[in-house]
């Protein structure tokens, strides 16, 4: 079951009324995939979404870049900043 952040400032509610938080779901789970950080520190096999929704994990970690990657084809990588990715989906 993905659990994806949809946004890094949301507090929401699950299906059960339980508070999730931005980060984890109700039982303290982190979440699956991280909108991806604007210049910011990536690590290997980090599970990432770009704000168009395109999915991409990590597979050199490093730092990306100021502006989302051009995507690729699915299962294609991608140089963003330092740091190169796979895209999923």
């Amino acid at each position: 079951m993905g659990r994806d952040l949809q946004a890094p400032t949301v507090n929401a509610l699950d299906y059960l009324g339980r508070t999730v938080t931005a980060t984890a779901d109700t039982a303290g789970r982190s979440l699956r995939r991280v909108i991806r950080p604007v210049s910011g520190a990536v690590t290997l096999n980090q599970e990432i979404q770009v704000t168009d929704g395109k999915k991409y994990t990590v597979t050199v970690a490093g730092t990306t870049g100021a502006t989302d990657p051009t995507p690729p084809a699915v299962g294609a990588t991608v140089a963003d900043g330092s740091a190169t990715l796979r895209r999923t989906r």
